[in-house]
């Protein structure tokens, strides 16, 4: 791929200004200030993309700087009216051989940052697989042929090229401006190339950016799941700080462990620098929150004898037998119950367990008809009560529990009544008849009625 100082220095033979004008043949059409478009990177954010944002840079390729009022606008493939979107320049001074990036939209959150961009217009955003971006002295939308156009790149099924339009671009390639003069043919003029953004002041390292690890509920005394620090951009490798962190927890290295000993919540402010010459930084900030020591309570005790628990937002510690496990399907949690007779009447001896988004922080060995300790906060969910365990609340018992037997009874049909039961696994004595099966497939539940029997 050719330097970007040899296609300022082939670009900038023979020109001479006059006022913003080229005194001779222009570079890109009959408009020409002298700017063109250097680069189009049209896949930002996208699954394996290079840059979370997809950015237009231009070239002053002459030898005195330009000042320019215009925009960069994009037109749809097929579209035939004026520009759908457009990035504002206004009265900016591009030295000789200098650049403006222009950051537009993105597909997505996949990529690194951009380094700092010197416009930043979120509508901007290009089609990958075809389109019209160009730049006009215009500050209003207008079409890709008008007057005012200074210099247009289309690619892939673009409608109005200059010339053939370029193709080529990737999620991890942009187009680039070649050593030749402007042909003003898009596909000879622009070749796939890995992107090199570069704003004003010659900065090509993205901006360095730390990744939010999202609040965390934990409990006092109890060591912490290592809480890992990421960042995206600038230049690994990075060097950490962390103000803030509950009594007991340390930063080692990009990671934060210990064991909590004050209950409380703290706003912990992560500092991330990275390499460079001139060291990047970037601020993050999240919550810890220390709970009290969980209460051990009995399945019952959480159920309670009302529609909902009376312990929700509390965190305890429970036992009992898996009775059935759905790490697929959408539920993602298990349930479990006590072992033996009904000691609580009106209150369920059956607790469904969240195990969070694919069942995460349920240990792998732990299935059906073992017997295990739950640490968790209890809540409701769609009127159910359940406790969610943070990813080591769930551990097998060293000594099983007696097997839950199912309770023997009629099912109940009344809101009260299998309120008392919710999560039991029960051996109704009804006569039933398949309602439905819509989802068997997703959830493995069929649909049954009861009524009086004949």
């Amino acid at each position: 791929m050719p330097s970007r100082k040899r296609i300022a220095a082939a670009l900038s033979l023979g020109v001479a200004l006059t006022g913003l004008q080229l005194a001779t043949t222009p570079t890109a059409t009959a408009a020409s200030t002298g700017l063109v478009i250097s680069e189009a990177y049209l896949n930002g954010g996208s699954s394996g993309a290079s840059y979370r944002d997809k950015f237009v840079e231009l070239l002053n390729p002459t030898i005195a700087p330009i000042t320019f009022t215009g925009s960069v606008q994009y037109r749809s493939a097929t579209g035939t009216a004026n520009a759908t979107s457009s990035a504002p320049v206004s009265g900016v001074t591009i030295p000789a051989g200098g650049r403006l990036l222009i950051q537009g939209g993105s597909n997505g959150a996949n990529g690194a940052a951009l380094p700092a961009p010197d416009v930043t217009a979120a509508s901007l955003n290009a089609s990958g697989t075809g389109g019209t971006l160009f730049l006009t002295t215009s500050t209003v939308l207008t079409a890709p042929t008008d007057p005012s156009v200074v210099d247009r790149i289309g690619w892939g099924t673009s409608n109005s090229p200059e010339g053939t339009a370029a193709s080529g671009s990737s999620v991890v390639l942009s187009y680039q401006r070649t050593d030749a003069p402007d042909s003003d043919d898009n596909a000879a003029d622009f070749t796939p190339a890995t992107p090199t953004p570069t704003n004003s002041r010659g900065e090509t390292v993205g901006a360095v950016a730390a990744a939010d690890p999202g609040d965390r509920t934990v409990v006092v005394g109890s060591p912490i799941a290592p809480i890992p620090l990421t960042a995206v951009g600038g230049t690994a490798p990075y060097s950490w700080q962390a103000a803030g962190l509950p009594a007991g927890l340390a930063l080692e290295g990009s990671t934060i462990t210990g064991t909590p000993t004050v209950v409380g919540t703290s706003e912990v402010t992560l500092t991330v620098t990275d390499s460079t010459a001139t060291p990047r930084t970037d601020t993050e900030t999240f919550t810890i929150t220390v709970s009290g020591p969980p209460e051990t309570r009995s399945i019952a005790e959480i159920q309670g004898t009302g529609p909902a628990s009376p312990l929700a937002g509390d965190t305890v510690e429970t036992q009992g037998v898996v009775t059935a496990m759905y790490r697929t399907g959408g539920f993602n949690g298990m349930y479990v119950q006590t072992p033996g007779v009904d000691a609580t009447p009106g209150a369920s001896d059956g607790l469904f367990v969240f195990g969070g988004p694919d069942a995460a922080n349920l240990p792998a060995g732990v299935e059906k008809g073992d017997s295990v300790a739950v640490t968790g906060v209890v809540s409701e969910f769609n009127g159910s009560t359940q406790v969610t365990p943070s990813s080591a609340g769930v551990t097998e018992l060293a000594s099983p529990l007696p097997a839950a037997q199912p309770r023997a009874i009629a099912y109940p049909r009344t809101e009260e009544g299998r309120e008392s039961h919710e999560g039991e696994l029960l051996a109704p004595t009804d006569r039933f008849t398949v309602s439905n099966v819509f989802d068997l497939n997703t959830f493995a539940e069929i649909g049954l009625a009861t009524g009086d029997e004949p």
